[in-house]
């Protein structure tokens, strides 16, 4: 009978470091179904034993597999700018300013491209992790906008430095999307935080 408790879990994790060490790895290759709640326990108990087995090279690979097992659960959450993923990762709120995003046009061709830029800078006093994506709000059928995430950099700001984003993003006929002709709109997520949507339109193809 399968058994959902935390504790029920930790009684069945096999006794020494390596074996535990290699359920964590097994999960965070993707090789077997985890659920994000199991972290926690195994993680937890993965750095215990290795600590009773007084070795440093066993407590250091016991965080390393911590982390990337945080990172493969956390994986969908990331690629949706979610905040609070982002933060568990080391992306805590920054203080920034944003310039931009700057479009190089305002109306786009069917099968084209726009190009933003942006200046992002640290405003803050201590230096600041940044997690840099864009989102593009694609037109629907029914005339309402679905946002697409985007990566974009991830970099690290010391006090008043200046990070520069210059990119092109394509409009290209693609098998998995349709694009619907009218207005769309840009805007990017800084540590999961939106700026503001910069809007331009999307040409229908000829007649």
């Amino acid at each position: 009978m399968r058994r959902s408790a935390p504790h029920a879990l930790l009684a069945d994790v096999p006794g020494t470091y390596a074996e535990l060490a290699g359920v964590v790895r097994t999960a965070a290759n993707g090789s077997e179904p985890f659920g994000g709640w199991l972290i926690w326990p195994v993680t937890s108990a993965i750095a215990a034993r290795a600590v009773e087995e007084d070795s440093n090279t066993a407590f250091d690979d016991a965080m390393a597999d911590t982390a990337r097992l945080v990172r493969h659960a956390l994986r969908t959450l990331i690629k949706a700018s979610h905040p609070a993923a982002l933060e568990l990762l080391g992306f805590a709120h920054a203080a920034v300013e944003i310039d931009g995003p700057l479009l190089d046009r305002r109306t786009v061709a069917p099968g084209g491209s726009i190009r933003f830029t942006a200046t992002i800078r640290n405003t803050g006093t201590e230096a600041a992790r940044l997690s840099i994506d864009y989102v593009i709000h694609h037109r629907k059928a029914n005339g309402g906008q679905t946002g697409k995430t985007f990566k974009l950099a991830t970099c690290t700001l010391a006090p008043g430095e200046v990070h520069t984003i210059d990119r092109e993003h394509s409009f290209r006929p693609i098998s998995t999307r349709r694009y619907y002709p009218g207005g769309r709109a840009i805007e990017f997520r800084i540590n999961g935080i939106a700026s503001d949507r910069i809007t331009f339109d999307l040409e229908a193809e000829p007649a």
